[in-house]
């Protein structure tokens, strides 16, 4: 053997550790979900890498793969880690030409192949050095060319053979591949050097460039950051625009479903606030977003999301920092010398026709709008914190941390009701539907109907508070800081969903929680969690 296959061995040894068959990796999770059956849509902001096929754009992010499909300038669904995404950093894509698949490579270094039209991990390598790079190779398609700490390498797939390279076999790698030679001639323009500290820029904020990668039409490219998510970058002009997808802050605050589509609220501290939106497939994605410092708007909100209502034609947001109203058009803070910093919103609701307007509950008492910033009433039942608000019966129930209280309208006024064996404790969340107002307090839910109470007992105690409830066709949602319970009020029937059992994803430090549930229809439901917004496919 001579001295350079020898040292070429030797190499390989050091590089090559292992190969293991990813199909007992892919099933991350409880082994009965379907990977379309949960879809977890969290903060895709942070980039490490891109990808090119013919018409799909890939963009590995720390929460996931992103994919667009260029064909028809529209977003896919994302591949999480309930998917069976790699939980270690991704520092490299590829597009394998050769079967259509694509390769990671992961800060832990491993290499990874991923059938994305099937949504499914089929091949791992694990190797003993992280790879940087991975480019097809130009002179043998069968090939991959990978770089890590030791140099260029070409690797067999399908044999795990790896030899290793000079620097040329890369560059005619490169200059052999369309795409590829695009970006490095993108890297090494002069001017996009010159823009590279500016160039990824939301509001005030400066992103640091990852990747690059040519888009279909002539002159533009994607730019990928890591914070800024993606933008679109036109060669000609010079000028980068933000594109949106996903969430802004990684934890769930609130979801609506509405006629239009579903939309998303941070509910957690962060330096960006925005409220997205997403159409009925998650395909069109649009975000209203502000700073936490100096808000590029002030009527947008700018603080964490605890509830959403739509009333009528317009959006209203509750938040820590009052309450926000969206015309379709644009957004509008209101009665801000009532309602303002200071003062938690902790819910909304839309009052029946004698007691109209927009109710909010905060942490300081109750609030009547009717119409744009028009204060029609203040505080009422002191200074209590108002957990819960639901119109039910021409009447306003009202929920807080010492119990309920429903008002019926007297000549357009408010006047305490009453009614047959109204439980007590603490009020956590109300819900109506049809001929019902459904509540939770402490650890029971219980319903209204025909001016009566009666505790839900064949859901039993709960083992958490009923920190959110949607009802939808019967089928009554109930979230809590240990999962979802779906209690179908025909059949008696009952589903639930933990976070012990990996049923629902939890935050990157471990925490739990649903915090807001929103229905589709009996058997597609919306919740927030620490880890995002998951649509749950039940049937």
């Amino acid at each position: 053997m001579s001295r350079r296959s020898l040292s070429g061995a030797v190499i390989t040894a050091l590089v090559l550790v292992a190969w293991t068959p990813a199909t007992a990796r892919s099933q991350i999770g409880p082994s009965h979900w379907d990977a379309d059956e949960r879809v977890l849509v969290t903060s895709f902001q942070r980039v490490t890498a891109l990808a090119r096929s013919p018409d799909r754009l890939f963009a590995a992010t720390d929460e996931g793969l992103v994919v667009r499909n260029e064909a028809f300038g529209q977003w896919e669904l994302p591949i999480t880690r309930e998917d069976g995404y790699p939980p270690s950093r991704v520092t490299a894509l590829a597009w394998d030409r050769r079967d259509g698949t694509l390769w990671l490579a992961t800060e832990d270094a491993r290499l990874i192949q991923l059938e994305p039209f099937d949504r499914r991990f089929v091949d791992e390598i694990r190797l003993n050095e992280r790879i940087s790079r991975i480019i097809p190779s130009a002179d043998d398609p069968s090939q991959l060319l990978v770089r890590t700490r030791g140099g260029w390498f070409s690797m067999d797939p399908f044999s795990r053979q790896m030899t290793g390279l000079d620097a040329t076999a890369a560059d005619r790698a490169i200059s052999a591949d369309f795409e590829l030679r695009e970006r490095r001639e993108l890297l090494s323009n002069p001017r996009f050097d010159a823009a590279r500290a500016f160039l990824a820029t939301r509001g005030s904020t400066h992103y640091q460039i990852t990747d690059v990668m040519p888009a279909t039409e002539l002159g533009q490219f994607w730019v990928s950051s890591y914070g800024g998510f993606l933008f679109r970058y036109d060669s000609f002009t010079g000028l980068a625009t933000p594109v949106d997808y996903g969430l802004v802050g990684r934890g769930g605050g609130a979801v609506l479903v509405d006629e239009t589509g579903t939309w998303f609220a941070p509910g957690e501290v962060t330096d960006r606030y925005a409220i997205t939106w997403a159409d009925p497939e998650l395909a069109v994605w649009r975000t209203w977003e502000s700073e936490s410092i100096g808000p590029m708007d002030r009527d947008l909100p700018s603080d964490p999301i605890h509830v959403l209502l739509r009333r009528g034609n317009d959006l209203w947001a509750g938040g820590d920092r009052g309450v926000y109203r969206f015309d379709g058009k644009a957004w509008h803070r209101e009665a801000t010398g009532q309602i303002g910093v200071g003062q938690r919103v902790l819910s909304l609701a839309s009052g029946p026709d004698d007691l109209a307007g927009t109710w909010v509950g905060t942490d300081r008492g109750l609030f009547r709008l009717q119409g744009p910033g028009a204060l029609a009433g203040s505080v009422m039942l002191g200074a209590r914190r108002i957990t819960a608000l639901a119109s039910h019966a021409g009447g306003l129930w009202v929920g807080t941390d010492w119990g309920l209280a429903g008002f019926e309208s007297a000549a357009g006024l408010p006047v305490a009701t009453s009614s047959e064996g109204q439980p007590r404790g603490p009020v956590t969340s109300l819900r109506a539907s049809g001929s019902r107002l459904y509540a939770g307090i402490d650890r029971d839910v219980w319903w209204l109907e025909d001016k009566v109470w009666h505790r839900a007992d064949a859901l039993g105690a709960l083992s958490a508070p009923a920190s959110a409830l949607e009802v939808r066709d019967g089928i009554v949602f109930i979230g809590s800081d240990d999962g979802l319970i779906a209690w179908n009020t025909n059949s008696g029937e009952q589903r639930r969903f933990s976070f012990a059992a990996g049923d629902l994803p939890t935050g990157s430090r471990g925490e739990e929680g649903v915090m807001a549930v929103s229905a589709i229809g009996p058997d597609v439901v919306w919740l927030t969690t620490p880890a995002g917004a998951m649509r749950l496919t039940l049937d």
